[in-house]
């Protein structure tokens, strides 16, 4: 069957209205790329749930422990003014120890920023010495972790996918001529098997991340 662009439009309005679709529907109203991303994504999903190919700092994951577990006992509400005070001085410090150490450790090794849910860069506006102020993994499952990734379902991933191809009728004149030849799902596919882990996991954040997590880990 031929596809179009009114095809993708009533697929769209599906899954919106909280129906989903069998994914030989989606995969005949997608370019053959369209639908090799999708796969792709849903791949590291769940490889980001299972934390397969995320490469995090440990000496940051370890500061940053020890300084939720200070910060919480300045909360507690078991000690006195002055020494919750103290503890909450103690708990800064050490957030921002773990700070310098996550920046040292991007800048020897860039793959980690594909980890966290956002740099430490201390101009930020959401970094600040406090449990939801810092940068947390993507697959973390601390209440704190800003990426929402790894809470994605398939069907949310069904209508980005298809939100992408109907904007790509828009502005891809290529993809146009192609559909208007019914070439469909003859573009030549990208290498994604060939990627190394850490470039796949970095692409799917550069897909997904911007504009939807940092709005879906990554």
């Amino acid at each position: 069957m031929a596809r179009s662009k009114k095809r993708l439009e009533e697929l769209l309005i599906r899954l919106e209205s909280g129906e989903d679709v069998a994914v030989r529907d989606l995969k005949n109203v997608l370019t053959q790329v369209e639908f090799e991303q999708y796969e792709h994504e849903w791949e590291w999903i769940q490889d980001l749930k299972s934390g397969v190919g995320i490469e995090v700092c440990s000496e940051y994951e370890k500061i940053i422990h020890d300084a939720d577990f200070t910060y919480n006992k300045a909360e507690s509400g078991r000690f006195n003014k002055k020494v919750s005070k103290r503890f909450h001085e103690i708990a800064q410090s050490q957030y921002e120890h773990g700070l310098e150490v996550l920046r040292e450790a991007i800048g020897v090794n860039p793959n980690i920023i594909a980890a966290y849910d956002r740099l430490p860069d201390s101009f930020s506006a959401d970094i600040s010495l406090c449990p939801d102020g810092v940068p947390r993994a993507v697959n973390s499952k601390s209440f704190h972790n800003q990426c929402t990734l790894t809470k994605t379902t398939k069907r949310e991933l069904k209508i980005r996918s298809v939100r992408r191809s109907l904007a790509d009728f828009d502005s891809n004149v290529d993809h146009k001529e192609i559909r208007k030849e019914g070439m469909e799902g003859k573009v030549d596919s990208v290498q994604i098997g060939r990627e190394g882990q850490n470039d796949k996991l970095k692409r799917l954040l550069e897909n997904l991340k911007i504009g939807d997590c940092l709005n879906f880990c990554v």
